[in-house]
């Protein structure tokens, strides 16, 4: 991501996934947490 200098998509099945992301970009880069979005569609509920 460093190197190519553009805005990066990470997509992840789960929020599960995605708080990793988030939480190991934090720690690893030089990102800050406002530089970091996160999108995740709401509860699916059973149509029963």
């Amino acid at each position: 991501m460093a190197r190519s200098q553009t805005t990066t998509l990470i997509l992840v099945t789960n929020t599960v996934s995605a708080r990793q992301w988030r939480e190991e970009l934090l720690r690893r880069t030089s990102l800050t947490e406002d530089e970091i979005g996160e999108y995740s569609a709401p509860a699916r509920r059973s149509g029963r």
